[in-house]
């Protein structure tokens, strides 16, 4: 008889140590893929900053030019403005041929003092409401395959230690405010 009772006494101390076993390897598991998707959201976390500073650099270097550009368009538009071209002929000044053709080179290019730095600020402009249209795109991609790591259907690492999916208590958080 002592050595049934013995041997049940064994078998259950088995089962319980089989039992509490399974339950920590499964946690281990859980534990496991938890820290892999922590390791994926980190990747792309980096990538998410690397990219958002690579945007605002790019974004202040297109801001700089802006500034140089207007500053550019208010010195020839004060060129044109003050009229700092030379004395007319009608005021007595004859001009030869070389002197004819250096007037016409500065009007000329009198004039583009104003259309380079005014083509110039149009074109950094658009280029720069490009750049925000593209690094919301781009940072919405990262952000979606955060998500996507986040909420990887079949992953028992989703699932509380209540029996619920993390996800449904992400979204009852939510609800209440």
């Amino acid at each position: 008889m002592s050595f049934l009772s013995l041997s049940f006494v064994e078998a259950i101390s088995l089962a319980h140590s089989f039992h509490c076993y399974s339950r920590d390897e499964t946690w281990s598991k859980r534990s496991y893929l938890v820290g892999i998707q922590a390791l994926r959201i980190d990747i792309l976390n980096t990538v998410r900053e690397e990219v958002r500073d690579k945007f605002t650099m790019w974004g202040a270097s297109l801001d700089n030019l802006m500034v140089v550009s207007t500053l550019m368009l208010s010195i020839g538009f004060g060129f044109a403005v003050e009229g700092t071209f030379p004395p007319a002929e009608h005021d007595g000044f004859e001009y030869s041929g070389c002197r004819q053709g250096l007037l016409v080179l500065y009007a000329s290019l009198a004039g583009l003092s104003l259309a380079f730095p005014l083509l110039s600020l149009m074109l950094t402009v658009t280029v720069r409401f490009e750049v925000a249209k593209v690094q919301k795109q781009v940072l919405g991609d990262i952000h979606g395959k955060i998500r996507d790591i986040m909420f990887q259907h079949g992953t028992t690492a989703l699932h509380s230690p209540h029996g619920r999916d993390v996800r449904d208590d992400i979204r009852l958080r939510r609800a209440r405010g």
